[in-house]
């Protein structure tokens, strides 16, 4: 693979890196203010994609449970979903998460979390 090759293909995947990280949606309403997500963005490192983020519990309880949805979209129409289980967040608390995308076949799709539930 000569040099212009590479550059190309370094293009292409920033050009799908923008894409994915724009079409990032969230479906918390602004009357949820007990929970928040924060900081969700794409990493590319060594050919393997993830989307780390934040929950961060505003309220004064301790959330027992939380579950976030992740709903993946392709143009042609095919979807997957992923899930991310997080255990007892204190209240003020900031917990990671990661959605790790190993498996997706196709170099673009729409992405958007799709579900937040937590007890």
């Amino acid at each position: 693979m000569n040099a212009k090759e590479k550059i190309i293909i370094i293009i292409i995947s920033l050009l799908i890196s923008v894409s994915i990280m724009l079409s990032l949606k969230f479906t918390l309403s602004d009357n949820d203010k007990e929970i928040k997500i924060d900081n969700l963005e794409l990493v590319i490192e060594n050919g393997t994609r993830s989307i780390p983020g934040y929950i961060i519990n505003n309220s004064d309880k301790t959330i027992k449970y939380a579950e976030i949805e992740l709903h993946m979209i392709h143009d042609y129409g095919i979807t997957r979903t992923e899930t991310c289980k997080i255990g007892k967040i204190e209240p003020g608390e900031k917990c990671r998460f990661t959605f790790y995308l190993f498996y997706l076949e196709f170099d673009y799709c729409n992405v958007k979390i799709s579900k937040v539930e937590y007890k």
